[in-house]
């Protein structure tokens, strides 16, 4: 299994993925809503990072299908710089938001301790 970045800005999701693979976790990245949905058709993920300004197909419609195919076990971790968008949200236990710009350093430690715990 694997972590999901679904952001659209290249340079933020080249440096997570970078991030997370510096910290020992695996993952998996997609520029848009669209390849997302298909993405989670074939996978599982430990956890989904998702921007929630994506192009094709949006944040909304990759929310719905991680919930429909996998319940609200996976960790949802959101990004957004818009605080309306904050606002609507990952909700739930195991769902959280962060702020853009936001500390890459705190990201990666609360996804890597939910990755860590979460049952495969």
């Amino acid at each position: 299994m694997s972590l999901l970045i679904v952001e659209g800005d290249d340079e933020i999701r080249d440096m997570l993925q970078w991030a997370f693979a510096s910290a020992g976790v695996e993952s998996e990245t997609v520029d848009d809503g669209r390849r997302a949905v298909a993405w989670l058709e074939h996978c599982r993920p430990s956890a989904v990072i998702l921007d929630l300004s994506l192009p094709y197909g949006g944040s909304d419609a990759v929310t719905e299908r991680l919930q429909a195919l996998y319940g609200p076990e996976v960790p949802l971790i959101t990004m957004s710089a818009d605080a309306r968008r904050r606002e609507s949200g990952a909700t739930g236990a195991r769902a959280m938001c962060f702020e853009k710009p936001f500390d890459v350093v705190r990201l990666v430690d609360t996804v890597s301790g939910m990755v860590c715990s979460f049952p495969h």
